[in-house]
């Protein structure tokens, strides 16, 4: 009884210890957490100078053939950490950050529509020495997977599509809805409560995170709020479906 006791005394006091390392020092939570998710993942960060300035950011890691994964609007390499554990035992994972996202580099007067993102990613793959891979995004990142199949259909293996962005077809989502009904668009972050209130419009089973880390998490969206805007009309007014019409490129797609 008495063992019983110092296990449930010295639990408490470490619950304590980590709920109060959370709320003192939020910032440095959320990165040992977002380390250790990298490490199960088998993901490391890395970055690199292309010729034509820009600085990228991304993961790398795992064994076999090239992927190269790419993150939906406001979201950035770190989004794939849970599945990416699944997928690092059977191919090399490539998860940049887009240029305007996370901690690559941020112009404010860049060509942010699919083609130029993709034409940049042509660029980062080359200077990694990679050849022919095969592409998944979600999102705007799927909208990207497709513009870079469409201008370079022989170095691309495969897609994998998860709730594209840029079909102009497809029924509208309910995020389309809002924004053409002027109901305000989600998806463009100006305050904690907004982030908070995201997390819940994109995921049916949202992970808990603790209040100070969201937080932490919520800032840098804040931070790009402008060029987020920007990047937002941009990416709506670029429909990728003509140029994929045809497209011999072997694609799984996913829808929610």
């Amino acid at each position: 009884m008495r063992i019983a006791k110092v296990v449930l005394a010295a639990l408490l006091l470490f619950v304590a210890v980590a709920v109060g390392f959370v709320y003192l020092f939020p910032e440095k939570a959320t990165r040992l957490a977002v380390d250790a998710e990298r490490g199960r993942a088998g993901l490391v960060r890395k970055e690199i100078d292309l010729p034509n300035g820009l600085h990228y950011v991304f993961l790398d890691g795992g064994q076999g053939e090239p992927l190269m994964l790419l993150h939906g609007f406001g979201a950035n390499k770190d989004n794939f950490l849970r599945v990416a554990k699944f997928l690092t035992p059977h191919y090399r994972l490539i998860v940049p950050d887009h240029i305007g996202f996370g901690e690559s580099s941020h112009p404010a007067q860049a060509d942010y529509a699919s083609a130029a993102q993709a034409e940049r990613l042509r660029a980062l793959v080359q200077a990694l020495g990679i050849g022919r891979l095969h592409v998944g995004g979600n999102s705007m990142g799927g909208q990207i997977a497709m513009a870079y199949a469409a201008l370079y259909p022989n170095d691309v293996a495969s897609l994998w599509l998860l709730d594209p962005a840029g079909i102009w077809s497809a029924p509208p989502s309910e995020l389309a809805n809002r924004v053409t009904t002027f109901k305000g668009n989600p998806m463009l972050i100006k305050s904690e409560k907004d982030f908070a209130k995201l997390i819940s419009f994109v995921m049916t089973d949202p992970p808990f995170i603790p209040p100070p880390m969201r937080n932490v998490l919520a800032r840098e969206r804040i931070n790009n709020y402008d060029l987020e805007t920007r990047i937002f009309d941009q990416i709506r007014a670029d429909s990728v479906e003509t140029r994929v019409s045809g497209l011999a490129t072997p694609t799984l797609i996913a829808r929610s």
